[in-house]
């Protein structure tokens, strides 16, 4: 016993305590074994973390700013390992913003169709999905069938207002890469926020 429960004992109990940002290759696999039976959708974790520190998000102080990934041949044992037909890819931004982060997504696609998991599954990522052909073809072609992405506000400045400086690089237009995602047969949940 140390730290916390002590001093909890002894009455001197700090405001915080931090053990810091765990590396997600030191998670062990979740225990789907001791799930019940009858669930629609399973769930997987591949990233953590997210660099772009939106002002009305908590994704940064939950799980830091720096995007960490899991090895890619434990998440498609994972994805393997879960009954169900269809899961929750519980990643706050499966893809990243880096190209390296992209190029580690579309290797994961790819393994995912190597291993031939049948799984359908869906995601959250941001608006940069759109941007990549190669991307969303491999995606839909590993099993994604739907994404669910923060637009926040469909005005510049609503964006600005929101701290979401992400979805005003490259002039984007909303619908038009709506609709590239839907050609490659993914569904899109947009979220909104409130300035």
């Amino acid at each position: 016993m140390g730290g916390g429960l002590e001093d909890a004992r002894s009455g001197r109990l700090k405001s915080r305590y931090s053990g810091g940002f765990a590396e997600i290759e030191d998670v062990p696999f979740a225990r789907h074994d001791l799930l019940g039976t009858g669930y629609a959708f399973g769930a997987v974790q591949t990233t953590r973390g997210c660099p772009l520190n939106c002002s009305f998000c908590s994704v940064t102080a939950f799980n830091g700013a720096r995007y960490r990934q899991r090895l890619v041949p434990d998440v498609v044992r994972e994805f393997q390992m879960i009954r169900e037909k269809r899961i929750l890819v519980v990643d706050d931004n499966l893809i990243g913003t880096r190209a390296s982060h992209i190029a580690r997504a579309k290797d994961l696609f790819r393994s995912l169709m190597r291993a031939d998991v049948r799984k359908e599954w869906v995601a959250q990522t941001t608006i940069n999905f759109a941007d990549d052909e190669e991307l969303m073809a491999l995606a839909s072609r590993a099993g994604c069938r739907g994404v669910f992405i923060g637009f926040e506000s469909p005005t510049p400045q609503g964006l600005r207002e929101l701290g979401k400086k992400f979805n005003l690089l490259k002039n984007r237009d909303f619908r038009a890469s709506v609709r590239r995602i839907q050609k490659h047969n993914i569904l899109v949940v947009g979220s909104f926020a409130t300035a």
